[in-house]
């Protein structure tokens, strides 16, 4: 037997590890090197690229693993749920006003200029703020496994924690969101930061849950739930939510 069939047999035997050994290994990887030399602080079209490299980089792991264990058989079906739109109304309505406690009753509509610039945004958000590149691999390739071994509630436990470990080395590199979400400059203060985090992603990885098993899996609602929930307060609440403070919600853009 051949060094590659040998590979390939123990790809298939522990697929989870394996994809979760890609996905770290590259996201890390690219945040030591490039995300770690060349980012900048504050939010630009320069981040928003950045971001893109370190988040679509895991995703290639998903479809990697996919093709390796299930073969064109797998993937196709993975790539329909990109495009699985047909849940029904009420789910979009859902995943426009979940990151916002209060908004049904806060809800102004805005000026018809405000529009073109909130969709591109929320175009930018989906594309290279997270939901492309990481719902693919959460939702679409780690949480059906991780259920089938562990059930329903342990499965999203796990992908929670190993969502917000994902998220780790962010905590340390000075003009990430995640930096500034640190208690103090200090290695313990960095750590409590992760910690909370950790918890509250863990939180955000059971309501996602539930809106894709829900939605026939549908990365298309998983993906644009969390744009919803990376945008929503920067843009959202000084117009269609004037009342809305936005000290009183945590800071939500740190999923990507």
């Amino acid at each position: 037997m051949g060094p590659m069939k040998c590979l390939m047999q123990l790809l298939r035997r522990y697929p989870l590890v394996f994809y979760f050994l890609l996905a770290f290994g590259f996201t890390w990887a690219y945040e030591l090197t490039v995300y770690r030399v060349l980012l900048t602080p504050g939010y630009s079209l320069r981040v928003a690229l950045l971001d893109l490299g370190f988040t679509l980089g895991p995703t290639l792991a998903a479809f990697l693993m996919t093709a390796v264990t299930q073969g064109r058989a797998g993937v196709l079906p993975l790539l329909r749920r990109y495009v699985l739109w047909r849940v029904g109304l009420p789910w979009y309505l859902l995943i426009a006003v979940l990151p916002l406690p209060g908004a049904l009753s806060a809800f102004r509509l805005p000026a018809l200029s405000f529009w073109p610039t909130y969709l591109m945004g929320y175009l930018l958000y989906i594309v290279a703020e997270g939901g492309l590149g990481e719902e693919p691999r959460w939702r679409g390739f780690a949480l059906p496994r991780l259920e089938q071994r562990s059930g329903p509630l342990v499965g999203t436990l796990l992908l929670g924690v190993l969502w917000g470990l994902w998220h780790l080395l962010l905590f340390f590199i000075p003009g990430t969101d995640q930096y500034g979400l640190s208690f103090g400059t200090n290695f313990v203060g960095h750590l409590l930061g992760f910690g909370v985090f950790v918890i509250w992603v863990i939180a955000l990885a059971v309501t996602i849950r539930w809106v894709f098993n829900n939605t026939r899996g549908s990365l298309l609602l998983a993906m644009l739930l969390h744009a919803s929930i990376n945008y929503a307060p920067g843009v959202l609440l000084p117009k269609p939510f004037p009342s809305l403070a936005l000290g009183q919600l945590p800071v939500f853009r740190v999923l990507s």
